[in-house]
């Protein structure tokens, strides 16, 4: 998440985050498979603006839709898959020298950030089967 403020943008260092929810796999035929999935996400980032410390840590709901193709090597399966994105905002905080609140979502001046966010990703993992 880049800040921009008053014509100036400031790249942030990254906060780890992470995923919860319901994925499902559904088989299109041979090795690909299409990957719909519901997942409730915490992102954030920290910045420093002139000495004085922020962190925003919005959290989502994310819908990802992959398509992915299984290699079979055996007793694990390589998957690699792509596919795109859409995220609401649903809460979070921002904290600004030590002083914390809660996120405004709206597309105004006064809001903290859009909620909207949608993108393209790519995944890639290994499947193990139970021996």
């Amino acid at each position: 998440m880049t800040l921009k403020m008053a014509g100036i943008s400031i790249d942030p260092t990254t906060l780890v985050g992470y995923h919860a929810g319901v994925v499902v796999e559904f088989p299109l035929g041979g090795n690909f498979c299409l990957q719909p999935s519901v997942l409730y996400s915490a992102k954030g980032s920290k910045y420093s603006i002139m000495g004085e410390k922020m962190e925003a840590a919005p959290t989502f709901i994310d819908v990802p839709i992959n398509l992915m193709y299984k290699f079979d090597l055996g007793a694990v399966k390589l998957f690699l898959g792509a596919g795109g994105y859409v995220s609401y905002g649903i809460g979070g905080k921002v904290e600004y020298n030590g002083e914390s609140a809660d996120i405004t979502w709206g597309s105004d001046d006064n809001s903290d950030m859009k909620p909207l966010d949608y993108g393209l990703n790519g995944l890639a993992g290994l499947d193990i089967k139970k021996p």
